[in-house]
């Protein structure tokens, strides 16, 4: 039994985005469905969707650069990111 799914989305992203699909011979909806189909099948997001979380060191260069530009270090951190950063440079791991 088939379902249909509405989603609102920006103009301008939605024609690229189908644009893109097409030149891969894919259409939106043909794009929705296998992402669909491999959270089903892996219980997981897909990698390519799977938000990035930087590594230790990563996190330490943001924060050298950003503290060598007198930046405020939030500027290209997650609050979480900066409190884990503090923690490690206080007590030298996170739990």
């Amino acid at each position: 039994m088939e379902s249909m799914l509405t989603v609102r989305i920006d103009k301008d992203i939605k024609r690229k985005a189908t644009a893109i699909l097409q030149e891969k011979g894919m259409t939106v909806s043909l794009l929705v469905q296998s992402v669909l189909d491999s959270i089903v099948m892996t219980g997981d997001l897909p990698v390519v969707i799977k938000p990035d979380r930087p590594t230790r060191d990563e996190v330490s260069r943001r924060i050298k650069i950003l503290k060598a530009l007198e930046l405020p270090v939030s500027i290209m951190m997650t609050d979480d990111e900066v409190r884990e950063e503090r923690l490690r440079d206080k007590h030298g791991t996170v739990a």
